[in-house]
C-alpha cells in the first residue's frame, strides 16, 4: 500500500483511489550543450550556447504538441537552464535539466528519442564544436493499481469513511518509485491519494513552495486510511 497527499478534486479529509495507471512514468535528463567562448562584443568569434539553449527549449515544446497523439498524456518540462557568469562573456557551455512524464512506456521512449533528435539537430545548426551530452537520471516506473486489490481497499474506505469521503482521484501526472519493489516481486498493490486542502483554501501543486496541507484532518485521515486498508487485507474487521 502507498498513499500521498495530492492537490486534486479531493478536499481535506477525503481519500481517492483509482484502478489501473494512477501515477505516470517519469525521467529526467541533464543535457550539456557546447559552444565557443568569446567576448560579448565579439559574438562572431564564438558560438553562443545561450542562443543554442534557447532554440532547444522552444523546439522541445513541439514534441507534445506535434508528435504525440492528443489522446495520450505526455509532458516535457525544462526546469532549469544554466549558462554563463557575466553579461559581456559568451560562455563555452549551457546545461538544461529536462523532465518527462507519460502513462505509456512507448510514449516515454518516444519523448526521450525526440529530445535527443531535436537537441542534436539544433547543435548541428548552431555549429556546435562538440556533440551534446545526455545524462538520464531520476527514472521512475509507471504506478498501476491492481483492480482486485484496489476494489477491496476502496470497499474498506467506504465502510470506514462513508461514501461522502471516498472518490476516484483519477490519473495523476506525478511519479513515484513506490511500485519498484512490488513490481520486482510480482506483488499486486494499491496506491491512493489524500485531500489536503479545504474547499475555500487556495490550491498549490506538490513541490510548490506554498504547498502546505492543513495538519488536521489530513494527518488523521492518512493514518485511518492505512489502518483500514491493512485490516481489510488481513481479513480483520475494525471491531477486531
Amino acid at each position: 500500500f502507498g498513499q500521498h497527499v495530492l492537490t486534486g478534486p479531493m478536499p481535506t479529509g477525503a481519500v481517492g483511489t483509482h484502478v489501473g495507471a494512477i501515477l505516470s512514468t517519469g525521467a529526467s535528463l541533464k543535457i550539456t550543450l557546447h559552444g565557443k567562448g568569446s567576448h560579448g562584443s565579439m559574438p562572431h568569434m564564438g558560438i553562443d550556447p545561450v542562443v543554442l539553449a534557447a532554440a532547444v527549449v522552444l523546439r522541445l515544446q513541439t514534441i507534445v504538441s506535434r508528435e504525440i497523439d492528443p489522446f495520450r498524456m505526455a509532458v516535457v518540462t525544462v526546469g532549469s537552464v544554466q549558462a554563463g557568469t557575466k553579461s559581456n562573456i559568451i560562455p563555452e557551455r549551457a546545461t538544461l535539466l529536462v523532465n518527462i512524464r507519460a502513462y505509456d512506456v512507448a510514449v516515454r521512449e518516444h519523448l526521450l528519442t525526440a529530445i535527443k533528435r531535436m537537441v542534436n539537430a539544433e547543435c548541428v545548426a548552431a555549429g556546435s564544436p562538440e556533440p551534446a551530452e545526455f545524462e538520464l537520471y531520476d527514472s521512475y516506473p509507471l504506478t498501476a493499481n491492481d483492480p482486485q486489490v484496489t476494489e477491496k481497499v476502496t470497499e474498506a474506505f467506504l465502510a470506514h469513511f462513508g461514501a461522502e469521503r471516498v472518490g476516484d482521484c483519477g490519473e495523476v501526472p506525478a511519479s513515484e518509485d513506490f511500485s519498484t519493489i512490488p513490481d520486482a516481486f510480482g506483488i499486486p498493490y494499491c496506491y491512493w491519494g489524500l485531500g489536503g486542502f479545504r474547499d475555500d483554501d487556495p490550491k498549490f501543486p506538490n513541490h510548490n513552495p506554498k504547498f502546505a496541507p492543513v495538519m488536521q484532518p489530513t494527518l488523521a485521515t492518512g493514518i485511518e486510511a492505512v489502518l483500514a486498508a491493512v485490516m481489510a487485507w488481513l481479513g480483520k474487521s475494525e471491531q477486531e
